[in-house]
């Protein structure tokens, strides 16, 4: 899982010390995403198409994680555009879709 390290200054007195804090992420609950339809998105290059729940919808069985909650992230690409307000995205949810 990721973590990292920050930096720290500890003051005790007159007496600074600098150094990191290392930071491990551990997941309480570790179920992965599951993605719940198989249909495959097609278009053609050039095309527009509306992406819907119909294509893509994953679900996350964790104890106390709401699906809707499930961010997407366009990583390549320039394509992906708001239906509703015609602008480009770079993030949605599920319930963006």
């Amino acid at each position: 899982m990721e973590g990292g390290r920050a930096p720290i200054l500890l003051s005790e007195l007159n007496i600074n010390t600098a150094g990191y804090l290392d930071i491990d992420i551990s997941l309480v609950n570790d179920n992965p995403p599951r993605r719940v339809v198989t249909n495959v998105f097609r278009i053609v290059k050039g095309g527009q198409r509306i992406l819907t729940s119909k294509y893509i919808k994953f679900e996350d069985e964790d104890s106390d994680f709401d699906a809707s909650n499930l961010v997407y992230t366009v990583k390549r690409g320039n394509g992906v555009y708001s239906s509703s307000t015609k602008t480009q995205i770079l993030q949605f949810t599920q319930v963006n879709i």
